[in-house]
């Protein structure tokens, strides 16, 4: 969960013979109604802290104002996603094959910028979790590794 005022559920259509339509609701307690619309998403997570909502369908994101429903920002990335995450506000991580990417949403970015290389002792990981300081000068990538009869938790921590 990214957000401690919503909760975004991502959910197959019931009955439906299409496979890429799934259902995409945003629960707030401070409305009586949850949010319901029909979307093609494999991911969808609320931001921290506003009523916005990032959406990813393959390399495809797109960020929605739940309140005007209105597209604030899109973008189709040429690499494979295998992490994903808003870091703050008006950031999100987004982790390829070799790199590590902020898509900084307050500066308008059309697309998202590198920050580092993916360390290759995480190329097999399981992602799980990213975290910054407020700053934004530190970051660390976590993951668990399969070992022989046993799970590793290896975290990676980078200064910028």
């Amino acid at each position: 969960m990214t957000s401690d005022q919503w909760i975004c559920i991502r959910h197959c259509l019931i009955g439906s013979n299409l496979e890429n339509i799934t259902v995409i609701t945003v629960l707030n307690p401070h409305h009586t109604l949850p949010q319901t619309w029909k979307a093609v998403a494999d991911c969808a997570q609320m931001n921290p802290s506003k009523p916005i909502i990032a959406v990813k369908a393959g390399s495809t994101f797109q960020i929605y104002d739940l309140g005007s429903r209105k597209c604030l920002h899109r973008c189709s990335l040429t690499y494979c996603i295998h992490f994903w995450t808003w870091v703050n506000s008006t950031t999100i991580v987004v982790v390829s094959d070799t790199s590590v990417y902020h898509w900084y949403l307050d500066d308008h970015s059309p697309v998202p910028v590198k920050i580092f290389c993916r360390d290759a002792r995480m190329k097999n990981a399981q992602l799980v979790r990213y975290v910054s300081d407020p700053k934004m000068k530190w970051f660390a990538l976590s993951g668990l590794i399969a070992e022989v009869n046993f799970l590793n938790w290896f975290v990676v921590p980078i200064s910028y």
